[in-house]
């Protein structure tokens, strides 16, 4: 058994294996030009071009470490499943899912061009009429989730 607290670099590899940094570029059979463009705290985002229709795509793939645990795999597949049976002009299509060569589930959608979320709504915050702090694109994005949470409790 390893002593990490002792042992630096095996605490260090396993800090890099938990949070999916890996030698070498990510390969999903279809896709080209996978480059990293966001990473969360369960999931490194790609952008890459889908070979057969040539469109540009994003890719989620779940990171190692306690995210590859079966539950968090499930949750994700759920996760994978919800959002391709919703259809709403403010939420992105699902094109493909599956499971990378070394076993990381992965989710294939529509790539948006543009800042990440939480960017543009700090970026569009504007006074309300009652003085609170609330951001112009409020309405569309609760709208968006109201229609998703009554589409997925049916």
């Amino acid at each position: 058994m390893l002593d990490w607290f002792r042992d630096e670099g095996a605490l260090q590899a396993e800090i890099r294996r938990g949070f999916g940094a890996r030698g070498g570029s990510l390969e999903i059979l279809g896709y080209d030009d996978i480059a990293q463009i966001g990473r969360g705290g369960q999931a490194i985002v790609y952008r890459a071009v889908q070979r057969s229709t040539k469109r540009p795509v994003a890719i989620k793939v779940v990171l190692d470490g306690i995210y590859a645990a079966p539950s968090a795999t499930r949750r994700f597949e759920r996760e994978v499943d919800l959002a391709a049976s919703l259809r709403h002009p403010h939420i992105v299509s699902v094109y493909d899912s599956g499971v990378t060569a070394d076993h990381r589930p992965y989710l294939v959608m529509e790539l948006v061009d543009g800042p990440a979320l939480d960017e543009f709504l700090a970026s569009r915050r504007e006074p309300c009429a009652n003085n609170s702090s609330c951001s112009r694109p409020s309405a569309t994005l609760c709208n968006t989730r109201t229609s998703a949470a009554s589409f997925t409790a049916t």
